[in-house]
């Protein structure tokens, strides 16, 4: 109920959880759109009365960059990730979803085991 408001930056993704998408030229560019837009989501929390859960809240630049961005969240700086599920999804860095298909792939194997050994 509370996310009529919440800032034009971030997209809700599904109930509690949400994204935020920057793009830009450059990897600075990217921060400090990234970090601008977190500075407005922690006004709009305050506000609120909610608190951003800096534990399970994560960073991921896409593209064929190697470096890590800097996105704080009252001084903590957030983890960046080299991979990310957003909505049953393995996202990497040059989305070419390797990840997901070996993932899919050993869900499979897993459960094809287990048919196995059930009979």
């Amino acid at each position: 109920m509370h996310l009529h408001d919440i800032p034009k930056a971030v997209m809700p993704k599904f109930a509690d959880d949400l994204i935020m998408v920057a793009t830009g030229k450059d990897v600075d560019s990217v921060t400090n759109s990234l970090q601008s837009a977190t500075d407005k989501l922690l006004v709009w929390a305050d506000k609120e009365g909610m608190c951003i859960n800096t534990d399970k809240t994560k960073v991921m630049l896409f593209g064929d960059v190697v470096q890590d961005i800097t996105v704080s969240v009252h001084g903590s700086i957030l983890q960046n990730v080299k991979s990310y599920k957003c909505l049953g999804i393995l996202l990497d860095p040059l989305l070419n979803f390797n990840m997901q298909v070996d993932c899919a792939v050993a869900k499979a194997k897993r459960a094809s085991a287990k048919l196995l050994l059930s009979h």
